[in-house]
């Protein structure tokens, strides 16, 4: 059941930034140009409405910009790869995001959610939509596919007000005006798992969604 109650205190546990990188990756063993492997870095760092300070994507064109400018993850997911995967070691930063947080996920973040951090704000606009690179990075070729069908993708959120963060940082909401569009009924929606016209028109008017993803729910 979807959670709406107001979340309880968060903070970033972690925050990682990259530049682009050359890997080889399994299966096939071609090179390939990616910010997938972001190394952790405690802060201060400044975050623009582009992003963190140091932190850089390969691929501007599905990547980066105002409504991605952090992406971020739930720490609470990582105990369950591992268990599945143990011979991957996967941790915060995984999954690429810059932010693994502790006390949020997509079933308590809801689009619109706006969230002091550090000296900044930010407002969530959209999940993240699990791409080739995961597998691609991991060398599990259902990994993407799994990350979709778990509903643990991540979200992005867009910065309101530039400022500087660091890891520890509390995450404090301050206005949630659509309670019913949490990231984790959003992505229900995206993969066919929930079918309600009526929430599919609300996510397409709200006005926090990022224009990136809301043809997916034009009517």
């Amino acid at each position: 059941m979807t959670d709406h109650r107001w979340p309880a205190a968060a903070r970033i546990m972690a925050m990682h930034i990259g530049q682009p990188r050359t890997l080889r990756s399994s299966p096939d063993n071609r090179p390939w140009t990616t910010t997938f492997i972001r190394q952790p870095h405690p802060g201060p760092l400044s975050l623009s409405r582009l992003g963190l300070e140091g932190d850089r994507p390969a691929d501007t064109r599905h990547h980066g910009g105002p409504d991605k400018a952090v992406l971020m993850y739930s720490a609470q997911h990582y105990p369950a790869w591992r268990q599945r995967y143990p011979e991957a070691g996967f941790g915060p930063g995984g999954f690429a995001e810059n932010w693994t947080v502790e006390g949020l996920d997509e079933e308590t973040v809801c689009i619109g959610d706006v969230y002091a951090v550090g000296t900044a704000l930010v407002e969530v606009c959209q999940p993240r939509v699990p791409c080739y690179k995961i597998s691609k990075r991991w060398g599990i070729p259902s990994l993407t596919e799994e990350v979709r069908a778990s509903g643990w993708t991540g979200w992005y959120v867009r910065v309101l007000e530039e400022g500087e963060v660091e890891t520890g940082a509390t995450l404090q909401l301050l206005h949630r005006p659509y309670p019913a569009l949490t990231v984790a009924r959003i992505n229900d929606l995206l993969t066919g798992r929930l079918k309600e016209a009526a929430l599919r028109q609300a996510v397409y008017d709200c006005p926090a969604l990022a224009d990136g993803i809301r043809s997916a729910f034009a009517p």
